[in-house]
């Protein structure tokens, strides 16, 4: 004899369980789809921006030598 008594509570729990964890994992794509992208779009024009001003500012401080030091590999023409 089987222990329906035991199927009984384990299946509807399984079914419960299952269903909550699957709408919580459509909730959280979801709200991942709403707060992400503006975090995406900040940072694909962010990280640019920085990357160019600090090769301009790179640039530039390669022209700067003091008269009286001699110049080393950091002072060329760029």
């Amino acid at each position: 004899m089987l222990p329906y008594t035991v199927l009984l509570r384990t299946v509807p729990m399984l079914v419960i369980l299952t269903v909550l964890s699957a709408a919580a994992a459509y909730v959280h794509v979801y709200l991942l789809k709403i707060f992400v992208k503006p975090v995406m779009i900040a940072t694909s024009v962010f990280i640019p921006a920085t990357l160019f001003i600090s090769a301009v500012c790179a640039f530039v401080g390669s022209f700067m030598w003091d008269g009286d030091v001699e110049p080393t590999w950091g002072e060329t023409v760029g």
